[in-house]
Order: C-alpha cells, then structure tokens, then sequence
C-alpha cells in the first residue's frame, strides 16, 4: 500500500497517474471526490463496505463492493478516512495500553 497524500495532507501526484477508486460513501468520501474533481483525477468507482450501497450510485459513479475491485486492478485505491492517522494512532494506544 502506497502513502498517496503529502505532509501537508495534499494528493501526490502519484495518486493522480491512474483512474482512481474511493474506498468510502460517507462524509470523507465525498469531501476526497470534491477534492479530486477539482483536480486532473478521473474516479471511476465507489467502493463501501454497506451492502446497502453496492449497485447505486453517487455523483452518477457506481458504488462497487470489495468483491468488485479486482475489475479495477488498474486503479489507484484511495481511502476516504481524513482522520486515518488519528484512528490508527488511538488504535496502537490502545493496544499498548492493553498490554502494559
């Protein structure tokens, strides 16, 4: 897995070469479309994990399942969690506290 937005929280310009697949329908989804659709990006799925979501669509794109994304191979994978570094970091802390 390849670390596609800078220090500053920006998309590098790696991220940009491929067609990209958002992993996430929420609130970070669609902030990280908006964020691409001002950019060169051409996002050719949704994917999600709500059974709920998979055949519909958002921003006339397709929401895809997991299952689905070996059709896009070809595609950058961008999750849509603006706070990942947040979560991963409460994660560990709690699990070094559980082992202290």
């Amino acid at each position: 897995m390849k670390h596609l937005y800078k220090e500053t929280g920006e998309i590098s310009d790696k991220l940009l070469q491929k067609d990209i697949v958002i992993w996430g329908c929420g609130n970070d989804g669609k902030k990280l479309y908006h964020t691409l659709e001002s950019s060169a990006a051409k996002v050719r799925a949704f994917c999600d994990s709500n059974q709920d979501l998979i055949g519909t669509y958002l921003f006339h794109i397709p929401v895809i399942s997991s299952e689905s994304l070996r059709e896009y191979s070809d595609c950058n994978l961008a999750l849509a969690f603006f706070r990942l570094k947040e979560i991963m970091d409460k994660i560990q802390e709690e699990i070094l506290e559980k082992y202290r």
